[in-house]
């Protein structure tokens, strides 16, 4: 069974996982003499449907846990744990998943379904906040969310995110493959946010709306088409990273007056045609300290 023990670390607070197959028999007094505090629940096929989690019911001490299957009948008895702080579940179940007892819930990688997720807004104490397939176009179910410090929506139809005004510890956020959002005004004049990554979002028009981002230090633009420029980076005071990733290009080739930006230490680029520096110039740039 040691073999199936492993720690990882999320966001500063570690845990000790062990792997319980849903065919094995849960011995807790096991994991209780371990140490262990956290349980991903794994199969031999993970398309199978799990009925339900009541094997591991009895374990009051859980902090982590991982649903590693895609298809639950019931997840009711996550009821039972009230100190799990960390939660993976990125499959889909039959029932509506009780995120209203779970108090102590601060980190969350949800794969979201309406029937079933809706009451993931009233964790009010969560922080680290991941989801995948939020099918509403507006943010407004996010402004409870006031203790946030990173969130990442992937595959979501939100056209905004003025959420964020309710978010005064926010100091990461990413979007990816979301073609509804046109415009990122909402991130205007933001005074949290350390990070920033968008990832094939190529329909935003308002790229300029970055340069007003006081505290930023990484930015991440990946696959989201054609930029008119990146001129509004140059007035970004605290930016130390920049990445360009893909087939993301930049319509007047202006690169040469980014690597000007005093506190710059990374820049990544593919160099195309028609741009005003070289990959060597990109090279020696990076390998300046």
């Amino acid at each position: 069974m040691e073999e199936h023990i492993f720690n990882k670390n999320y966001f500063g607070r570690s845990y000790t996982f062990i792997q319980v197959n849903t065919e094995q028999k849960f011995d807790i007094n096991y994991i209780r003499n371990n140490s262990i505090d956290g349980i991903v629940i794994t199969t031999d096929d993970r398309n199978k449907k799990i009925h339900d989690i009541k094997m591991i019911s009895n374990f009051k001490e859980l902090r982590g846990l991982n649903l590693n299957s895609y298809c639950y009948g019931r997840l009711t008895d996550l009821s039972d744990f009230k100190k799990l702080e960390y939660l993976n579940f990125l499959g889909k179940t039959d029932s509506e998943i009780p995120f209203s007892s779970l108090e102590s819930l601060w980190c969350v990688y949800l794969n979201y379904d309406k029937k079933s997720c809706k009451s993931v807004f009233d964790c009010k104490n969560l922080e680290y906040i991941f989801i995948d397939n939020y099918t509403s176009t507006s943010s407004k179910d996010f402004q409870k969310f006031e203790k946030a410090k990173r969130i990442g929506l992937i595959k979501s139809k939100v056209e905004e995110f003025n959420a964020i005004k309710n978010m005064p510890q926010l100091e990461h956020i990413g979007i990816g493959y979301n073609l509804k959002m046109e415009s990122i005004k909402w991130l205007e004049d933001n005074n949290s946010l350390i990070s920033v990554a968008l990832q094939n979002c190529k329909n935003i028009k308002d790229w300029e709306k970055i340069g007003s981002l006081k505290k930023i230090e990484k930015l991440i633009i990946e696959n989201c088409g054609e930029l008119p420029t990146l001129s509004f980076l140059q007035r970004l005071t605290n930016i130390k990273e920049i990445r360009i990733i893909g087939t993301t290009s930049v319509k007047d080739g202006k690169i040469k007056e980014i690597m000007k930006i005093p506190q710059l230490n990374y820049l990544f680029i593919p160099v195309k045609k028609g741009y005003d520096i070289t990959i060597q110039d990109l090279t020696t740039f990076n390998n300046k300290l």
